[in-house]
């Protein structure tokens, strides 16, 4: 009930701030309505809102306003799955950041935002990774049957050693004892 009651006044805001000439406090008025849409689970009007904000603190040359909105749109955009948009945002926020005295806080929030969007970018990858260790580890085939090649990438791959350990315990009942030599 309060989001629509906030969704309301937000709307009688927008057009008084616009008659009055206020293109700063326009600004925040539709950062409020972005962060309102957001609880309502729209996340396009909130890009919207946020895109607009943006373009009226750049005008009026609030840069402090304008780069926490940078990292606020990044992070609708990452949810929205827009990845190179998030990285764009993110990345010029660090920019603006950086040339900031008092924004280390905004620049650690920034940058953790961007790693965490690499990461997820980054998440398909791991399946192609995981499965070529596996592959390379012997859990499909014997080490010793793998081509060569394959069998010196297996000797740095950790699973290789796991997977030796969990075999020689299981079906050679070897203990924790004995198995050190695989670990050290």
């Amino acid at each position: 009930g309060r989001v629509d009651e906030a969704s309301t006044i937000l709307v009688l805001s927008f057009a008084e701030l616009e008659d009055a000439g206020m293109p700063k406090a326009l600004g925040d008025c539709y950062d409020f309505s972005a962060v309102v849409k957001s609880m309502k689970d729209d996340q396009l009007g909130a890009r919207a809102d946020l895109e607009s904000a943006l373009a009226l603190y750049r005008d009026v040359g609030a840069e402090r306003y304008a780069t926490y909105t940078l990292v606020q749109l990044a992070d609708i955009n990452w949810a929205l799955g827009e990845l190179d948009l998030a990285v764009a945002g993110m990345r010029e926020a660090a920019v603006h950041l950086r040339n900031t005295p008092h924004a280390k806080v905004m620049l650690g929030f920034c940058l953790t935002n961007l790693a965490g969007v690499y990461v997820e970018r980054g998440a398909q990858m791991v399946f192609v990774i995981q499965s070529v260790l596996l592959l390379v580890s012997g859990v499909y085939y014997s080490v010793e049957i793998l081509p060569q090649w394959m069998q010196v990438i297996s000797a740095f791959s950790p699973a290789t050693y796991v997977l030796d350990g969990v075999r020689e315990g299981l079906i050679n009942g070897k203990g924790i004892d004995q198995l050190l030599h695989d670990v050290w």
